[in-house]
């Protein structure tokens, strides 16, 4: 196991535990099929004017890893790649966790 990162995940006063992650699992060019990360909900997020909608949302369609509007999602760890469902991926790879928890904009890490 990484233990960077804490087995629990909190978002206000809900914890949530991480899908654990062997460091040799960490990276996104390994295939795990297996891997089933817990989903941090986001709806403290909902209709904030600050926030992004959620990614299905059907008047979302972001610019990945670029200027987007006014809204850079650019990273400083470099340009990002998306999952099969249009998540942007953690540069760091698997931390047991998907979603953006309490990160108001998609994309940018």
């Amino acid at each position: 196991m990484h233990f960077t990162e804490s087995v629990l995940a909190r978002i206000g006063n809900e914890i949530f535990t991480r899908f654990p992650v062997p460091d040799r699992m960490r990276s996104w060019q390994i295939e795990w099929n297996d891997y089933k990360p817990t989903p941090l909900p986001s709806k403290h997020l909902i209709d904030k004017p600050w926030a992004d909608p959620e990614l299905n949302a059907s008047n979302f369609s972001p610019k990945w890893n670029q200027l987007d509007g006014e809204i850079d999602r650019t990273s400083h760890h470099g340009p990002y790649i998306l999952n099969s469902t249009g998540f942007p991926l953690n540069p760091a790879g698997r931390t047991g966790v998907s979603g953006r928890g309490l990160l108001g904009r998609w994309g940018k890490f």
